[in-house]
C-alpha cells in the first residue's frame, strides 16, 4: 500500500515520482484505431473502449470518405465528429483513459454514405501481448 504525505510539496514530489517511475517502466506511446459507417444526413454517438489504457489523455483526430463512390460538385458531403465524453479512472496523477464516446453530425444529400476513420495516440501502458504498438479497433 502506498501512503501519499500531505505536505503540499511533498505529495507533489511523490506524485511526480509515481508518474515517472511508472512511465519509465510500463509506458510507451500507442496508436489506436477504428472506422464507422454511418448513412447521412443525420446525426449519432457511438462508445469506443480502448484496447489498452491511456496514462494521460490521448490525441484525437479523424478523417471520412464517401463510400458511394463519386460526390456530385455542389452537393459535397460534411462531417463533424467530437469526442463528447472521455471514459476515465481518477488515480492520485491524474486519470487514466480507457475509452469515449463520439458524437458525429452528416451534412449532405439524403442516403449519404460515409466511412468514418478515427485515431487516438499517446502514451498508455504496453499491452502484454506483442505489436508494434499501433493498435485496430473493429
Amino acid at each position: 500500500m502506498t501512503f501519499y504525505d500531505s505536505t503540499p510539496g511533498l505529495a507533489a514530489e511523490q506524485r511526480r515520482r509515481v508518474v515517472q517511475n511508472s512511465e519509465s517502466v510500463a509506458v510507451a506511446v500507442h496508436h489506436v484505431w477504428g472506422d464507422i459507417s454511418a448513412v447521412g444526413p443525420g446525426e449519432g454517438t457511438v462508445p469506443i473502449g480502448f484496447p489498452v489504457t491511456f496514462v494521460e489523455k490521448p490525441g484525437f483526430y479523424f478523417g471520412a470518405e464517401s463510400l458511394d463512390g463519386d460526390v456530385i460538385p455542389g452537393h459535397f458531403p460534411t462531417i463533424s465528429l467530437v469526442v463528447s465524453t472521455w471514459q476515465t479512472k481518477r488515480v492520485v496523477s491524474g486519470f487514466y483513459y480507457s475509452g469515449m464516446v463520439v458524437a458525429f453530425v452528416i451534412g449532405g444529400p439524403i442516403g449519404t454514405n460515409m466511412g468514418i476513420h478515427w485515431h487516438v495516440e499517446g502514451k498508455a501502458f504496453k499491452n502484454p501481448t506483442s505489436h508494434d504498438g499501433s493498435i485496430q479497433v473493429r
